[in-house]
């Protein structure tokens, strides 16, 4: 087998709580980046046209 595919015996056991919990915060953190983006971009957009 090759060696990079073996998974090593004293490895630790990931938690697949904390890495969901991670993935959900790291969405919610970009979603609310593009939320404010979006809102900056309309008021210059609104600024520029009126």
């Amino acid at each position: 087998m090759d060696p990079m595919t073996t998974i090593p015996k004293d490895r630790k056991p990931q938690r697949p709580f904390a890495l969901v919990l991670l993935l959900g915060m790291t969405v919610l953190l970009f979603l609310l980046i593009l939320n404010r983006y979006g809102e900056v971009a309309g008021a210059v957009l609104s600024a520029r046209v009126g």
